[in-house]
């Protein structure tokens, strides 16, 4: 074998290099919910704000506007504006609270009858008057009954005629539910209410038999009243005054002519009396 000198020696050829192997393509990437939110919601939400002012900017009516914008700055024109506000409320009238209408009065009824009878009513407390008329020879007595069927109170106990008006449930807690009537003839009761009753200023009074009269306006402070009977039976007069406070005046029987004080505020007067009578304020 032969040497070669004069350099290094030689090396054998490399082989050649394997080619790579292809990168794989990127995978693409889904949008995620920010992303839309940022990109579409976003400017959608600013689109509609825009609007939204746009519109409440065109609805206001600028010469208004200029108005209160001038008002408001101005402190004249706001002590101006208070004091129109309270010149306002001391001047209108405040509305006042109506009263009830009064309630109406109920309308006498009539009732006839003959004989003895038991006259039936709607049980009643309130008071009332009985005009009561009979034409007889004997007995004639009314008496008022209970809802319990109980005689209450004797309004009439004469003999033969009579005509006159008396008052029933005048005592406070009774109750009338009928009228017995003992009588020989025909009858006629007639009930009304107790504001019905005749009215008089007080200052001459003349009646026969009983009655009830209303002092309108009543009897205030000192008053002294002349009375005269001239019947032969039983004379009685009643005052009530204040929140009905019943008063015995007088109790006698035949004539009688007398001067009697009246209580202070009295607003009725309740006679019995068989014959003809008269008051005078003295």
């Amino acid at each position: 074998m032969s040497q070669q000198y004069g350099g290094p020696p030689q090396q054998p050829p490399y082989p050649p290099y394997a080619p790579y192997p292809p990168y794989p393509p990127p995978k693409k990437k889904r949008l995620g919910a920010v992303f839309w939110i940022l990109v579409v919601g976003l400017p959608l939400m600013l689109l509609v704000g825009c609007v939204a002012v746009v519109a409440s900017l065109s609805s206001i009516d600028p010469e208004k506007s200029t108005t209160t914008t001038q008002a408001a700055s101005s402190p004249g024109a706001r002590e101006a504006e208070d004091r129109g506000a309270d010149e306002a409320a001391e001047t209108e009238p405040t509305a006042e609270p109506e009263s009830p209408p009064p309630s109406p009065v109920a309308k006498p009824r009539t009732y006839r009858g003959v004989g003895t009878r038991v006259l039936k009513i709607k049980p009643t407390e309130e008071p009332g008057l009985a005009t009561i008329n009979h034409r007889g020879g004997s007995n004639f007595v009314v008496h008022t009954v209970t809802q319990e069927g109980e005689e209450q109170d004797l309004l009439v106990n004469t003999i033969g005629d009579y005509r006159g008006t008396v008052v029933y449930n005048i005592d406070a807690g009774t109750q009338t539910s009928a009228f017995k009537i003992t009588a020989d003839g025909a009858w006629t009761i007639v009930l009304s209410p107790l504001a019905l009753a005749r009215t008089s200023a007080g200052d001459r009074l003349k009646g026969a038999g009983d009655d009830a009269v209303h002092i309108d306006p009543a009897y205030k402070g000192l008053v002294s009243v002349r009375v005269r009977h001239t019947g032969t039976s039983n004379f009685v007069v009643y005052a009530f005054h204040g929140d009905g406070e019943e008063e015995l005046l007088i109790n006698e029987i035949g004539r009688y002519d007398g001067e009697v004080l009246m209580p202070d505020g009295t607003f009725l007067l309740v006679i019995k009396a068989e014959g003809a009578w008269s008051m005078r304020r003295t």
